[in-house]
């Protein structure tokens, strides 16, 4: 049995079984606990009755709602959410095309994009789950991971496609796929997988960490509705595609209607990150701390910005001092993991 089902199968009930914690915990004991700031603004409540569906349901279900309403802002494409529903049939189209019958998990081989949203959706619509490798990888490191999680077929982009050459399992460069834009037909439920995230490697071989749509529509919830996220906001998109940080953010924003606008670090480099905002009129920013203090040194007007999140790192005194001093009143701080 192939790497990529075992963990379907064996990881999986783990993680159906883990719950996340709504409560907002804190140090300070009851008599001196301050009250938390929160957002003011109107949202729609993310419902609970979505955890009995899919991601799929629910971004289709967003696309009949809000067909004209702008998805994603990218360097080079706008797309509404019709636009990007029928590039995700597309895709989703092609691999069940290519590879006959439903799999488990689909290889993505992309840098942050539009093209990357869509194919992640595409996964979900064929009814696999999706396994993001990293594509700063040299060509032969990436032919490795791919061969170690034996995934049945990969979608990458062209430069990533020229690159890894010929595979032992079919590749689909996402810029010549050419197939229906019909909704494929629905094979997937709640509690089937919906990633694979593939771990750094950094304290042994890389592993695979699985999680489920039910689990993922959760994250949602949460996140929806501590921080109010609505179909006006537009939320920066700045991890690459193979961290598994791309998942709240990505999903928050479509599945609540909002924009999402990716940035492809690597390409633009750190220090376009303030102008690039100010230009996206951004209203919400998830990064780790270091990205946000070239925000802390930049004078570009980021009025927009209500929420600001940090993760994967720790955030210090001098960032939330920082933070005081450079946003504007009702500009709210999260500080997540690390």
């Amino acid at each position: 049995m192939c790497l990529v089902k075992r963990l379907t199968l064996g990881v999986v009930d783990s993680v159906k079984r883990r719950t996340y914690d709504e409560r907002q915990v804190s140090v300070h004991p009851p008599q001196r606990r301050r009250p938390r700031a929160r957002p003011t603004n109107a949202y729609e409540a993310f419902p609970r009755s979505a955890l009995s569906h899919t991601l799929i349901d629910r971004f289709e279900w967003r696309v009949a709602r809000h067909p004209r309403r702008l998805a994603i802002v990218d360097a080079d494409r706008e797309l509404t959410y019709r636009d990007l529903n029928r590039e995700a049939n597309n895709v989703a189209n092609a691999v069940l095309r290519t590879v006959g019958s439903p799999v488990a998990a689909v290889g993505l081989c992309f840098p942050q994009g539009w093209r990357s949203l869509a194919a992640t959706l595409g996964v979900l619509k064929a009814g696999a789950a999706y396994v993001p490798f990293d594509h700063r990888l040299e060509p032969d490191a990436l032919r490795d991971q791919l061969e170690t999680f034996d995934v049945p077929i990969v979608v990458a982009d062209a430069t990533l496609a020229r690159s890894l050459g010929q595979l032992t399992v079919p590749l689909l460069n996402a810029e010549t796929i050419d197939a229906p834009t019909t909704v494929p037909p629905r094979t997937t439920g709640p509690d089937d997988s919906a990633y694979i995230f593939v771990t750094s490697g950094s304290t042994g071989p890389p592993k695979g960490v699985v999680d489920t749509h039910r689990n993922v529509l959760h994250n949602v919830l949460r996140y929806t509705n501590s921080l109010r996220i609505c179909g006006s906001d537009r939320l920066s998109l700045i991890q690459a595609p193979s961290f598994s940080a791309t998942v709240s953010t990505g999903f928050c924003g479509l599945l609540n209607g909002a924009t999402l606008l990716p940035f492809d670090l690597e390409r633009e480099g750190a220090h376009a990150l303030p102008r690039w905002l100010a230009a996206r009129e951004a209203t919400m920013f998830h990064s780790v701390p270091a990205l946000f203090r070239y925000l802390l040194r930049s004078d570009e007007p980021l009025d927009l910005l209500r929420i600001i999140r940090l993760e994967g790192d720790r955030a210090t005194p001098d960032d939330i001092a920082g933070f005081r001093r450079r946003f504007r009143r009702g500009c709210l701080l999260v500080n997540g993991l690390g």
